[in-house]
């Protein structure tokens, strides 16, 4: 999934999605492929998210 992913243009990276090591207000996006499942927490999970995110970031 990876190489696909790169070979469009997306980077991907192997994070904890409770702790992510972007700053506030950084990214335009972010996807969660295959995680929600997966995570210890949820609603943090959902937080850091929000948290990277730029004002009108998807």
């Amino acid at each position: 999934m990876t190489e696909k992913a790169e070979k469009r243009g997306i980077k991907f990276i192997d994070t904890v999605a409770e702790k992510l090591t972007y700053s506030d207000n950084s990214k335009n996006g972010a996807f969660m492929i295959a995680t929600i499942s997966y995570v210890d927490n949820l609603h943090k999970s959902l937080q850091e998210v929000n948290r990277i995110l730029k004002e009108g970031g998807l």
